[in-house]
């Protein structure tokens, strides 16, 4: 599963109730923890080791933030190996770690067949066991991951995304892990790890669910109930409507919220978990009362979008008129995560873009339209 808690893991580790959480961390950012079968930043484009993002165009939020990052490599296969890390006691570990992968010119994808990163653990010194795999599906394609958990098939961007993968122990003291990199020997060809994490009891960490409301409502309901609960542990949940002032003061275990509505108005809502005044959990619901567009006499004729939900990172617009259209996407914040014009029927690459609910603002001739969009 994607997620994005170990960002936070500094505020974690000072948490009491998580501090025993975490077995090990490494934020490729001092002294290495790991051995390695020979480091080198030969340039910007051939490295392989600790470096910073001047070396990578990833979307890490910082300038110069290390990372680890293999490119270009001189000598292949290329190993790096974390060594009798202590598990005693432990028996629902998870590893997480923050992947990246740095587009090529024109923001092309240049992974080959032979390119991959085997991720690899071994338990009281035993023999070693596959837990995941990148790998790229042919010539010039994306990385993805290949494992046998729910992560499968999913493709590696420029933005840093966690994957968590579960490692069954039964009464182990001891766990390695190794990393082997092999091909990755073009300009090009590179991957990014800007963390890397041993989870104890990951499934502390607060995971909200929705269950209501499921449907759409008429106009003159006065009021929508949405209903949360929240597994794990949580010091706070704000409910946010529509970009609007946070409802605070939430129960934190869940609760069912009576929301103030309006007629022909659609509806985001939005609720957060925190630890402290940092937020690491969140989930949201869309619904709509009567017919917000009804109000809208300037419509676009005949607007659609395909598919919808969007699956395979790509989805178009059709309309009436067939004309270029300038179209906006926000994700459940407020924050325009895309702006371009395009075409009639035109494939829109979103492939980059978490799953979740997203806002799309179209104009086309002074005519405009707004729809959901769900990327799944």
């Amino acid at each position: 599963m994607k997620k994005t808690y170990l960002y936070f893991i500094a505020f974690l580790f000072s948490t009491a109730t998580f501090s025993q959480s975490i077995i090990f961390l490494d934020e490729f950012d001092g002294a290495m923890q790991y051995s390695s079968s020979g480091e080198y930043v030969t340039s910007p484009t051939q490295y392989f080791g600790m470096t910073t993002e001047t070396y990578a165009d990833v979307e890490l939020g910082y300038g110069d933030f290390p990372f680890f990052g293999a490119r270009q490599l001189s000598a292949s296969p290329a190993t790096i190996t974390y060594n009798d890390l202590n598990i005693a006691g432990k028996s629902n570990l998870s590893l997480a770690i923050g992947i990246a992968e740095d587009k090529g010119p024109g923001a092309t994808e240049n992974w080959d067949a032979g390119d991959s990163v085997l991720i690899e653990y071994s338990l009281d010194n035993g023999s070693w066991i596959t837990l995941f795999s990148i790998v790229s599906s042919g010539t010039d394609n994306a990385p993805q991951i290949s494992s046998s958990e729910g992560n499968n098939g999913t493709v590696i961007t420029s933005n840093i995304e966690e994957f968590d993968f579960g490692i069954p122990t039964s009464s182990n003291t001891e766990i390695d892990i190794r990393f082997t990199f092999t091909g990755l020997s073009e300009a090009e060809e590179d991957i990014v790890f800007e963390y890397l994490g041993l989870v104890n009891d990951l499934n502390l960490f607060p995971e909200i669910s929705i269950s209501a409301p499921t449907t759409n409502f008429s106009n003159g309901v006065g009021t929508v109930d949405v209903t949360y609960t929240v597994s794990g542990n949580a010091d706070s949940i704000d409910i946010i409507v529509n970009d609007g002032t946070p409802i605070t003061g939430n129960d934190v275990n869940g609760d069912t919220v009576s929301i103030p509505v309006s007629d022909d108005t659609a509806y985001e809502v939005v609720i957060l978990a925190y630890l402290g005044v940092q937020e690491v959990g969140d989930n949201d619901v869309y619904f709509e009362v009567g017919n917000p567009l009804s109000i809208n006499n300037n419509e676009i004729e005949s607007f659609s979008l395909y598919p919808n939900p969007v699956s395979n990172g790509k989805f178009s617009i059709s309309t009436e008129e067939n004309s270029i259209k300038n179209i906006e996407l926000y994700d459940v914040m407020g924050k325009m995560v895309l702006s371009k014009s395009v075409r009639n029927k035109e494939s829109i690459d979103i492939s980059s873009l978490n799953s979740g609910i997203y806002i799309l603002k179209a104009e086309e001739n002074s005519k405009n339209a707004t729809r959901k969009l769900i990327i799944i």
